[in-house]
């Protein structure tokens, strides 16, 4: 039998030493040794010292970040237009593949912070800063009387908003959305006009443009996108143009055409969505058709309103708003432009965004003439009506937080132009790149990571599904903003454990109650009201410092043969290292010596010849340790095995 004493040397900088960190060290022997034939080792003792650091990985630091109205006890995540956005607590490829590692309070919530950042999506959230997007989020660990205490989440909401003007909107401002590259525009001084191939103005061809503008969504406060179609109206019969928002969708290969629309996107004509697929498939080259968030429609001599939203098929659809009724003041039956341009009555739109509710108005002489909204036509405008489902304008979902401009138009045998006003929006809400976009977009994020399924959960809901129609479960009021251009009534929510309130589905991932310093409480909200900025949360306990995880005893150079079940490969795993010591200590200097040692069979038929140990203490996923510091001393028993 033989007693093998192993251990690392100490150096001053175990980040450059090759094979004396006390995790991973090689002892190499002067002479070699002969270990007989039917051998079998175990682990003697092991001495270790385990630092104050946290471990974290993916099973400690996980959470959902929520930003939008609480929700009331008796209501679920379907009572929002928003969605808890998933988060975890570290940075760096290796962490988010799985990985362990150890971090000081202060680093752990640097990392904190950083993964906040990347999932503060509402724009008012959102802050360029020198060129660099820096959402107006903060995590700092804090030390009242210097001890340790919990962490702090500090969110602020920007107000300011900036007017960008049609005339700063020079050519290239404008991307084509186009299907068929027959249809073309040029834009001049914020005019947009159709061109034939050749660049002339195109005055006798069916085909159009589709045209949106990627440089600043509209602002949720009180942020207004007027465009003049004067010149684009006429009083004859055919006149077909739309004039809306529209989130920015990348590009798709669809029958041969490429289409930029979300993919579960689906024109659809029946169940209550009026002549949607006549309307906006044409000059279309696929079936697909062309796709808005919201806009005005001119087909035939009437004036249409369309929403986003889905069906009973659970499809993403162009969604009439049925306007006009006796809910509408202005409107009771549905407005011939035809007629009105005449006597030169309406000659502008305004989109105007409050909050989540987005407002239409039309321009005339005599000022804005409110088209429809959700507050005016559900409120009975006339005092007689409310206006029932799809007849009001739907909350501007998450999925919906970045609104661009967007013209389509088809000539219909004389040239048309649009005049844009200004689009306005957030002061410093970055300017669009398509390189940068989906790090601070959430729909931007779902189409670049494969998820738009997840956005397609929060659109589908009931108050956004056509076919869904119980005025008491089925309409959700948007939130609007407060007297300081806030967003009213929201509120940031930490949700540090599975909640089926806000989705079970979406919460799944969620366990950092104890790295966090909120056990037993997982929805976390803030209780200063939207009005005070900043919003605060702090942590109600101190977080757990230490690791909960289990260590291993690797030997890597021996002929033992163990299973990592949780890998679900073989290992050189020689023995377990639990979390607590001999004496019960988690930290600090840890002793460990197994009141019944497990022998592994070193399948050594003949003797073998050893001349160095290499030793690691690794976790179950067999990554390093690296929480260890000092001296660390493994000790090993090695006997020939019983008869």
């Amino acid at each position: 039998m033989s007693l093998i004493i192993t251990s690392n040397i100490g150096v001053d900088d175990v980040e450059t030493s090759n094979v004396f960190k006390p995790f991973s060290y090689q002892n190499a022997l002067s002479n070699t040794m002969r270990i007989p034939k039917n051998s079998e080792i175990a682990l003697e003792s092991a001495k270790i010292n385990k630092n104050s650091l946290m471990v974290v990985d993916r099973t400690n630091t996980g959470y959902g970040f929520y930003f939008g109205k609480p929700l009331a006890d008796e209501e679920t995540i379907l009572n929002s237009a928003t969605t808890p956005f998933r988060g975890i607590g570290g940075v760096g490829e290796a962490f988010r593949e799985g990985k362990r590692t150890s971090r000081n309070t202060e680093d752990f919530a640097s990392d904190l912070e950083a993964s906040l950042k990347e999932i503060a999506y509402h724009p008012t959230l959102i802050s360029e800063v020198g060129g660099v997007v820096d959402p107006t989020v903060d995590v700092a660990a804090v030390f009242p009387n210097n001890q340790f205490k919990g962490y702090k989440w500090t969110i602020t909401q920007q107000t300011g908003i900036t007017k960008h003007v049609g005339t700063d909107m020079k050519e290239g401002s404008w991307t084509d959305i186009s299907d068929d590259t027959n249809n073309q525009f040029k834009i001049v001084d914020g005019v947009i006009s159709s061109t034939a191939a050749d660049g002339s103005t195109a005055s006798s061809t069916n085909n159009g443009f589709c045209c949106q503008n990627r440089e600043y969504p509209i602002a949720q406060n009180e942020g207004e996108l007027v465009v003049d179609f004067s010149a684009a109206n006429t009083t004859g019969p055919q006149s077909p143009f739309s004039i809306g928002l529209t989130r920015i969708n990348t590009g798709k290969s669809i029958m041969g055409s490429e289409v930029f629309t979300p993919g579960s996107f689906r024109l659809d004509s029946g169940g209550g969505g009026g002549q949607a697929k006549q309307h906006f498939r044409r000059g279309c080259t696929s079936t697909v058709g062309a796709f808005f968030d919201i806009c005005i429609t001119r087909a035939g001599r009437s004036l249409f309103v369309y929403q986003s939203g889905t069906n009973a098929n659970g499809d993403l659809c162009a969604n009439e708003v049925v306007y006009y009724g006796g809910w509408n003041k202005n409107f009771g039956t549905q407005l011939d432009l035809s007629a009105t341009m005449a006597n030169d009555k309406y000659t502008k739109v305004k989109f105007k965004l409050v909050g989540e509710e987005m407002k239409i108005f039309l321009v005339n002489a005599g000022g804005d003439v409110l088209l429809c909204d959700f507050t005016t036509m559900r409120g009975t405008s006339d005092g007689t009506t409310a206006a029932p489902k799809n007849s009001f304008i739907n909350p501007m979902n998450c999925a919906k937080w970045a609104l661009y401009p967007q013209i389509w138009s088809i000539p219909r045998g004389s040239a048309k132009t649009f005049t844009v006003d200004y689009v306005q929006h957030y002061t410093n809400y970055p300017k669009y790149t398509d390189t940068r976009y989906s790090d601070y977009d959430w729909w931007g994020f779902c189409e670049e990571k494969g998820q738009v399924s997840q956005a397609l959960e929060v659109e589908s809901r009931p108050w956004n599904d056509r076919s869904k129609v119980n005025v008491l479960t089925d309409i959700l009021v948007p939130v609007g903003v407060d007297a300081s251009g806030f967003m009213d009534g929201y509120v940031p929510t930490l949700i540090t454990a599975k909640s089926d309130q806000y989705g079970a589905v979406q919460t799944a991932g969620c366990n950092s109650q104890n790295a966090f310093g909120f056990l037993g409480r997982p929805i976390t909200v803030a209780s200063s009201a939207a009005a005070a900025q900043p919003i605060t949360i702090e942590s109600e306990l101190v977080p757990t410092l230490s690791s909960g995880a289990s260590l291993f005893v690797r030997l890597n150079n021996f002929t033992q043969n163990s299973v990592n079940a949780r890998q679900g490969t073989l290992s050189k795993i020689v023995a377990h290292l639990p979390r607590f010591d001999n004496s019960g200590n988690d930290t600090g200097a840890l002793y460990f010596s197994p009141n019944t040692p497990v022998y592994l069979d070193l399948n050594n038929s003949e003797d073998i010849l050893i001349n160095s140990f290499d030793v690691d203490i690794v976790y179950d996923n067999e990554t390093f340790c690296t929480a260890l510091n000092g001296k660390t001393i493994v000790c090993f028993h090695i006997r020939q095995k019983k008869s």
